[in-house]
């Protein structure tokens, strides 16, 4: 047997129109077969620089060797020995063109070649050099369109933008990786889908697309391209949905920020407005206080009855306004964060005594118990006496009103954590539903805000209680049961 690589039927020739030559290996066991088919393509104008071996072996060799422009197998009889060496030779032919040379080449032999493999079948009558070259050409160009392509598929499917490409009749011709993770949905489904595009060629427009996680919002282009001979469209999809959620956050930001500024300067107005008229109101309710207290004690001549009880009238309605107006400045003062405090070391029961005894008149008209229960352990504190005062009073004095006659309000002081203290007023009165503990808090609330309502009010004393614990480092709450009384407390840090 000859050696398997054979270099003595190389020719070259070189055709006077500068044409390319293509490399040519032949692969043919069949000595005379290979040098009669060497001859024919290396004679004429063939534009072949053919190289020889004898089996898959060689072949093989030859290959890893060099660069070869296509493979010709001559398959002399193709039993299952040479489609066994067709196998092998396509095996390490890699992308090289593989032509199969056999002497007659029906449709059954066409098929079993393809399918093992090779990129064409042509007769030996056949492969005098015009067709041969017309073949490798073909099949060159044909793998070189694939192997586009492959590498387009693959750069697609690299990008982070959804690519759909859509023929002129709407059918979804191509997805990449992206458009399936974006939409959601399988290959199979999105070819299947027919698609059109309102977006003009070469412009940006904005689509929203219903995923089966929620709606997604994408920006567009659309560019006119040929895909695979037909005309077609190819639409770039980004998704943006979160640069637009994050667009309409930051607007809905800004809008927000602007109302608060406003809500800020009026609330700001509002302050100034109630802090100015309360001391406008003060002046004269002050004057028309003293000069009734005057009238009333008879230091400007002898009253009778009458004169002496609407004077009296007078009095207190004088006094409550006044203490209305003071609440009212107070709360201006705290909401605007301008409120004095002047702490002090002081003996919380004897403050709680004090406002007792200015609240016993009215105790004793109900005839109401009040008791002080006050821990020794927590009784020094560093607080400010006078809005303690006010603390204090805001409580025993609501205890009071919604109490029934001839019951009982304690109040009581324990440790609520280490450094803080907790002070309960609790009454027996007529208790509060759980649905409306939230609204006690709040600015002019009352629960019984009817035009009938039975009890006297503004609504401030309890939000004035709020503001000035808080405002202190403390917190205030309420415990109650329908019917049974509640218990109000304030939670102060002890100050020491």
């Amino acid at each position: 047997m000859r050696d398997a690589l054979s270099t003595s039927a190389i020719a070259r020739v070189l055709p006077e129109d500068g044409a390319d030559l293509y490399r040519i290996l032949l692969v043919a066991d069949d000595p005379d077969a290979a040098g009669l088919l060497g001859e024919r393509l290396s004679g004429g104008d063939n534009q072949f620089i053919v190289t020889t071996a004898v089996d898959a072996a060689g072949a093989t060799r030859a290959l890893a060797s060099g660069v070869n422009d296509a493979v010709v197998v001559c398959l002399t009889v193709p039993d299952n020995r040479s489609i066994e060496t067709l196998r092998q030779i396509r095996s390490a032919a890699g992308s090289t063109p593989v032509i199969v040379v056999s002497e007659t080449v029906n449709r059954d032999l066409r098929r079993l070649i393809l399918r093992e493999g090779a990129d064409d079948a042509i007769a030996w009558a056949e492969a005098g050099g015009g067709l041969l070259l017309r073949s490798v050409r073909y099949v060159r160009e044909r793998n070189h369109v694939r192997e586009q392509r492959r590498q387009l598929a693959l750069l697609l499917d690299a990008a982070p933008d959804a690519i759909i490409v859509v023929n002129l009749a709407g059918t979804v011709r191509y997805v990449n990786q992206a458009a399936i993770s974006l939409f959601g949905r399988s290959k199979a489904d999105l070819l299947a889908e027919p698609l059109g595009f309102s977006v003009k060629d070469g412009e940006t427009g904005e689509i929203s697309i219903q995923t089966p996680t929620g709606r997604r919002v994408g920006e567009i282009r659309v560019v006119a391209i040929a895909w695979e001979s037909e005309q077609a469209q190819l639409a770039a999809v980004r998704d943006v949905t979160e640069r637009v959620h994050g667009e309409q956050l930051r607007a809905r930001t800004a809008e927000l920020e602007q109302r608060n500024y406003q809500i800020e300067q009026a609330s700001r107005l509002k302050s100034q407005f109630v802090a100015n008229m309360s001391h406008e109101l003060r002046t004269p309710l002050n004057a028309i206080i003293g000069f009734a207290s005057m009238m009333h004690g008879g230091h400007t001549g002898p009253l009778n009855a009458d004169q002496t009880d609407f004077l009296g009238d007078i009095l207190r309605s004088g006094r409550h306004l006044l203490g209305l107006i003071k609440d009212v400045l107070d709360m201006a003062k705290v909401e605007a964060g301008k409120i004095d405090f002047s702490p002090q070391s002081i003996a919380l029961s004897r403050e709680i005594r004090e406002v007792v005894e200015v609240l016993r008149p009215v105790a004793a008209q109900k005839r109401i118990e009040i008791r002080v229960d006050a821990a020794p352990a927590v009784d020094e504190v560093v607080l400010d006496p006078v809005r303690l005062h006010q603390v204090l009073y805001n409580y025993i004095s609501n205890a009071l009103k919604f109490s029934p006659d001839e019951s009982k309000v304690t109040i009581r002081t324990a440790v609520a954590v280490p450094g803080m203290v907790r002070i309960e007023v609790e009454d027996a009165g007529i208790g509060i539903a759980p649905d409306d503990i939230g609204k006690l808090f709040g600015d002019f609330q009352q629960l019984d805000a009817g035009v009938a309502k039975r009890y006297q009010g503004a609504g401030l004393g309890l939000a004035l209680t709020k503001r000035l614990v808080e405002a202190q480092g403390g917190s205030v709450g309420v415990l109650s049961t329908p019917g049974s009384g509640s218990t109000f407390f304030a939670i102060l840090p002890r100050g020491l």
